[in-house]
């Protein structure tokens, strides 16, 4: 009986990681699309901010990068927040004014869209696990 336990656990495990991946896969797949559309939906009052700071990070190879930070007002408060993307160039100068889109219930929520290079890079990765997942399955379907 105790031989019986682990052989069915060892048929088990390979069916339970494969599933796993290919449920990791199909959420990086689909999952961060879909919070993206949740905030951009939550934020849909446009309001007119300007650009009033940089916040400052070293990356690793000793640059400087910067965020802007803007300063908008609503219903008579203002409100001051950082978009949090780091650029090395290209960043807007102090006083540029942009529109930004915020939560009404919450104004100190402001919809910043993600940068495709993030989006690109997690959906490569969720590819791959379910590509990874879908190999595994067929190969612990044709043992079976």
């Amino acid at each position: 009986s105790k031989d019986l336990f682990f052989n069915s656990c060892i048929n088990i495990f390979p069916i339970f990681s494969t599933v796993a991946i290919l449920v990791i896969g199909l959420a990086m797949l689909f999952v961060p699309g879909i919070l993206e559309n949740m905030a951009e939906r939550r934020c849909r009052k446009v309001v007119k901010g300007e650009v009033v700071d940089h916040k400052t990070t070293t990356l690793s190879d000793g640059e400087t990068a910067y965020a802007p930070v803007y300063m908008y007002s609503y219903n008579d408060k203002d409100y001051t927040t950082c978009s949090g993307k780091y650029a090395r160039t290209k960043v807007e100068s102090i006083g540029t004014r942009v529109d930004l889109r915020i939560n009404e219930k919450k104004p100190e929520d402001v919809y910043f869209p993600a940068s495709k290079a993030s989006k690109m890079l997690i959906y490569i990765f969720g590819a791959s696990f379910f590509i990874t997942g879908v190999g595994m399955l067929l190969t612990v379907l044709a043992e079976i």
